[in-house]
């Protein structure tokens, strides 16, 4: 059995103003072309495929463009699980259309599946969170765990638990989740566990939204089963193997400067009976990298800007200096080189991360700094009809203004 695992592609993103759909749109080919000569049984794309609850039309597109061109009508499986960035419902919405192409979304915690065709192969059993599976003739045992939603997991717990009893209350659920085909597991076929969550021992970067409150809703490794070949996980943006076959395949873009100097990738994964998975990075081309520049003086920068003009970069740039930087030079450096993320003053004695911070609040509009504030507060996108709210509350010329930023 042959697998490929990806996941928190983040369609629809933007860095400080900036979309980065023409980057993730590169990535969505080279992926394409990465599967096609692969040739896997089985796509596991393991949650985020979406940055936000309500992305746009054109990330939509791309997202249902991919999943077609992957699953060549149907003759490869693609499962897919919600992340916490992912809007459950608008990912089921399309059940069956996704289900005639190959492609199972599995959006809820201890969903059930019906019983059938998907594409090519069929659903022969299931249970809540489990699904047997005939794939190419071989059988496969999927356990599905997306992310559980903030409502969700007010369901699981009561108010007033302590941390400990959170953290293991939310691993023995999730480890009862990764059992319920464990009877059916020692029968035949492949075990395998698609989910979007954060493990003990992971390491993070800065774009993950935090989905654990000092650890809390986290999981121990003891919770998953040994019968496992092959964990497949999402959310973490940095690629790392926990266990020899527990994996995060990580972003395929960077999306923070915490995720500049290592390489991005997807997994190829390679299942014999009575051997560890054979697991290879296939690294991934990143056509528009992050770069953080430290110069001395705005001279300094902006002779760099020219000689970089023709460079493919988004860029920070740390600037030495001893005064504050006008907002007419900031302008100056951004009329050179517009794809400038933030440009941070380094002053002696002074605060230049509120500084900067100052300058990002300026050039962003209201309604990304609404959802911003609100997921920061809430753990979770606001719904549709808030935005629009918000939206008439202001009236319609300063909410298309603020559109307009955002679209910047």
């Amino acid at each position: 059995m042959k697998l490929i695992h990806t996941s928190d592609w983040h369609l629809g993103k933007s860095l400080e103003g900036h979309s980065r759909l023409p980057e993730q749109r590169m990535f969505i080919d080279e992926f394409i072309e990465i599967v096609e000569e692969e040739n896997p049984d089985m796509v596991l794309v393991a949650g985020d495929i979406f940055d936000s609850g309500n992305p746009s039309a054109a990330a939509e597109e791309l997202y249902y463009d991919c999943m077609k061109r992957l699953s060549e009508d149907g003759k490869r499986l693609i499962a897919v699980v919600a992340g916490n960035h992912d809007s459950p419902e608008r990912l089921a919405a399309p059940d069956c259309f996704m289900k005639e192409h190959g492609v199972l979304v599995i959006s809820y915690p201890k969903q059930l599946i019906a019983k059938g065709k998907i594409g090519n192969h069929e659903a022969i059993e299931v249970r809540e969170g489990f699904v047997r599976l005939t794939v190419n003739g071989e059988k496969v045992n999927l356990t599905a765990i997306p992310f559980p939603s903030e409502r969700r997991l007010n369901e699981l717990f009561e108010k007033g638990d302590s941390e400990e009893s959170i953290r293991d209350s939310y691993s023995e659920r999730v480890g009862k989740l990764f059992s319920a085909g464990g009877d059916i597991a020692f029968e035949c076929g492949w075990n395998i566990a698609l989910g979007h969550f954060f493990t003990l021992g992971g390491e993070t970067t800065d774009s993950e939204r935090p989905i654990q409150i000092g650890g809390g809703y986290s999981v121990s490794l003891d919770s998953i089963p040994d019968f496992m070949d092959y964990v497949a996980l999402g959310h973490l943006h940095r690629p790392q193997r926990i266990k020899p076959n527990v994996v995060y395949s990580g972003s395929p873009l960077q999306y923070s400067k915490s995720e500049i100097g290592y390489s991005k990738a997807v997994f190829s994964v390679e299942l014999e009976k009575g051997k560890q998975p054979e697991i290879r990075e296939i690294y991934l081309k990143q056509s528009k990298p992050l770069e953080v520049w430290s110069v001395s003086g705005v001279g300094e920068a902006m002779r760099k800007l020219e000689e970089n003009r023709g460079l493919s970069a988004w860029v920070y740039i740390d600037i030495e200096t001893d005064r504050i930087i006008p907002m007419e030079e900031i302008r100056e450096m951004k009329s050179i080189r517009p794809d400038i993320l933030a440009i941070t003053p380094i002053i002696e004695g002074h605060d230049e991360k509120e500084h900067d911070e100052s300058l990002k609040m300026e050039e962003r509009g209201i309604k990304e700094l609404f959802t911003e504030f609100y997921e920061n507060r809430n753990g979770m996108p606001p719904r549709t009809e808030l935005v629009e709210l918000l939206g008439e509350i202001l009236g319609e010329s300063e909410w298309e203004a603020a559109d307009e930023t955002d679209k910047a």
